[in-house]
């Protein structure tokens, strides 16, 4: 029996009195009669996001009725929480504990006091939880790359650091669950700058479930006395933040971690506890069912005012990610709540392309946190939902229509999770789907570069025909006339080809104009020999049109980038050829995606191009990058150059290597000479790691 109070209800002045008699008459918890079954006084718990409170009777499982869906026999634990084996990953940053400064900056969670930092920084809107959810996830990405190149030296470096945290009991201080009962709601009398309590209890909550996800992965590293260290800090934590959400039935919406469902798995895992694993599942499946509708749209995140697209994508990729998990460990999906996930996905996608229609669609209920200022509105999915691509063609088969803004937004994302998705607690584009995915995609494009030359490419009449080619001005850019009877018809007409970056033969350096040229040529004598020319794809532009340019029934542009005349990388021959600086923020740009290839790719082309221009950067990337990738060799060479000319963080990295023999043989000689330098050089952490003075 549950019941809810609100505050804002909108009620006349007559009804909010009787209202009231009656809530102080029934429902008063000084003189409550016993409504529950049991006779017992109802139990006061706080929603999910923190905006209204519930009352539970207690003693009363919170699932709806009927059948058990999950049994425990069901279950099997596949040891790394969401994979039986973590693999390399190019879905994941190429962090690591190479380098001192990432276990600095994961060291930075220890201890560190979260109630502070929320209460003087944080409301209701707005919460800034960076001070925890960065480390966490560089720590969890650090991890999963040390785990997946085998790497012990660093495993040992995460080991330690899994300790660290449990014994300075980190974030157990930040409020519990018993305590934000006692706290005002979010949003209190409608102010958006008011405290919200629940943000420190929920951050808090979800930090500690991606350290035990973190442990699960470390779990076989540890030594007896380790494993008694960090059981007893989780069980700790688990009684606090976790364990009086078992259970909870969530009047409304579905947020992070499942509203708690996720956590619960993971320390089920932890604790080999399969009864608990399968009350969870056959609960949150149940809940899910109950918060999700018909037509796909979620209680309480869709309808969250000019914020309703941005909670819909969160919400579902939380949904997507935990069913996902419990699939993998033996759970059936019930057909009515797949049917629910893939018309929730369809909303997601309605979202993008008719933003109004998704709004339009009307919600019954009170909604206390919805946004209803448009200066407020964000209007895109939600770019912590890194994999929501992903999680929807695995779970769904539906893929996730164009959403540049959220594009934009999820590769800054990715940079500061490190590819983690921090609303789920893992990776999903390291999922064994994933991974077999892209294998395919590679094996289909190396298929389709390979015979390239003899596709054919299909054109109608209603296509428009180039009758004159005017001018090559270079290898993608042509002056031509447009036959009648076409819309695009007339002369002079400016043709450039889509998604092809030719070199540049009019302006440029000396080698990339060398290239330009041979590549103009060779176009030009192509068109000249043509007996048709046909556009595909086009758009006008006020300066140009933009067409795949088929002649002779293949597509120029890929006939281009297969003999290396051109690539589908816009500003390619100015980085190859020209410019160092390019060269070195391209090989930025890649690290950040986690394209580990190309960015090593275009740090040596860096180098190559200019020895000079920061080869110290660059050279102490590239050990980042190699050491990511499981070659030791190469990236401590790397680190060498980069120490030998005077980069501080390479000096204390190569320092730390030498004392702890990691990568190298153990010399505490020569790492003493490196710390000194590094120290000399601004270092804060030389001393301590050499356990010396200088």
């Amino acid at each position: 029996m549950v019941f809810l109070i609100e505050s804002n209800l909108n009620l006349n002045t007559f009804m909010k009195n009787l209202l009231l008699i009656l809530a102080l008459s029934l429902f008063s918890v000084q003189s409550f009669a016993g409504p529950c079954p049991d006779g017992s006084e109802p139990i006061k718990s706080i929603s999910a996001d923190g905006t209204y409170f519930v009352y539970n009777c207690g003693g009363q499982s919170s699932s709806e009725p009927g059948s058990v869906l999950v049994k425990a026999s069901e279950i099997n634990f596949p040891g790394k929480f969401y994979t039986t084996e973590i693999s390399a990953c190019k879905a994941v940053v190429p962090v690591t504990f190479s380098s001192n400064s990432s276990i600095n900056f994961v060291k930075g969670l220890i201890g560190y006091d979260w109630h502070a930092d929320h209460s003087a920084n944080s409301n209701s809107m707005n919460v800034y939880h960076q001070n925890i959810t960065e480390p966490i996830n560089m720590f969890m990405a650090a991890t999963h790359n040390a785990i997946g190149n085998d790497n012990q030296a660093n495993i040992k470096i995460a080991t330690k650091l899994l300790i660290d945290l449990a014994k300075t009991d980190t974030l157990y201080d930040s409020i519990g669950f018993i305590e934000v009962k006692n706290k005002p709601g979010c949003y209190a009398n409608g102010d958006i700058n008011s405290p919200c309590w629940y943000h420190e209890y929920q951050f808090a909550s979800n930090v500690f479930s991606n350290y035990m996800i973190t442990a699960l992965w470390l779990k076989d590293e540890l030594s007896a006395q380790e494993f008694e260290i960090v059981d007893k800090y989780i069980k700790k934590m688990y009684k606090k933040f976790l364990q009086p959400i078992e259970l909870h039935k969530e009047e409304k919406g579905f947020y992070a971690m499942a509203n708690g469902g996720t956590s619960i798995l993971a320390y089920a895992s932890w604790t080999n506890d399969k009864e608990l694993a399968a009350e969870e599942i056959d609960h949150r499946f149940k809940e899910m069912d109950r918060l999700f509708y018909e037509d796909g749209y979620i209680n309480n995140n869709s309808f969250r005012g000019y914020r309703g697209q941005w909670y819909h994508s969160y919400g579902l990729d939380i949904a997507l990610g935990y069913v996902y998990i419990a699939e993998l460990w033996g759970a059936e999906i019930p057909e009515k709540l797949q049917n629910k996930l893939v018309k929730a996905a369809e909303v997601v996608n309605l979202a993008i392309i008719d933003w109004d229609k998704f709004k339009s669609r009307k919600y019954d209920g009170n909604q206390s946190n919805a946004i209803e200022d448009p200066s407020n509105a964000i209007k895109h999915t939600h770019q912590y939902a890194i994999a929501l691509d992903t999680l929807m063609k695995i779970v769904t088969g539906l893929e996730l229509e164009n959403d540049p803004v959220y594009l934009q937004k999820r590769r800054y994302q990715i940079g500061k999770s490190y590819g983690i998705d921090e609303l789920i607690g893992f990776p999903p584009n390291c999922t064994l789907e994933a991974l077999k995915t892209e294998t395919e995609q590679a094996i289909n494009s190396s298929k389709t570069t390979q015979t390239s030359e003899t596709l054919k490419v299909t054109t109608s009449d209603s296509d428009p025909t180039v009758s004159k080619v005017i001018e090559v001005i270079q290898g993608d850019k042509f002056i031509v006339e447009i036959a009648e009877p076409h819309e695009l018809a007339g002369t002079n007409i400016n043709l450039n080809l889509r998604n092809i970056d030719a070199p540049d033969a009019v302006r440029s350096c000396p080698k990339q104009l060398e290239l330009g040229i041979k590549v103009k040529d060779t176009v030009a004598q192509k068109l000249s020999d043509a007996s048709s020319i046909k556009l595909k794809n086009f758009r006008k532009t006020s300066k140009a049109v933009i067409a795949e340019v088929i002649v002779d029934g293949k597509d120029l542009g890929t006939e281009l980038i297969g003999k290396g005349f051109a690539s589908d990388e816009f500003g390619y021959w100015k980085a190859y050829f020209c410019s160092a600086l390019t060269a070195m923020t391209s090989g930025h740009a890649n690290s950040r995606k986690g394209n580990f290839d190309k960015a090593i790719f275009w740090y040596e082309r860096a180098i190559f191009l200019d020895p000079d221009y920061d080869k110290s950067t660059m050279t102490y990337r590239l050990s980042e990058l190699y050491s990511a990738k499981g070659d030791n060799d190469k990236s401590i060479d790397y680190l060498k150059q980069s120490a030998n000319l005077g980069y501080m963080q390479a000096e204390e990295d190569l320092g730390s290597a030498f004392m702890n023999g990691r990568g190298v043989k153990k010399d505490t000689s020569e790492a003493k000479y490196w710390l000194k330098k590094a120290h000399e050089h601004g270092s804060k952490n030389a001393e301590d790691i050499c356990g010396c003075e200088f």
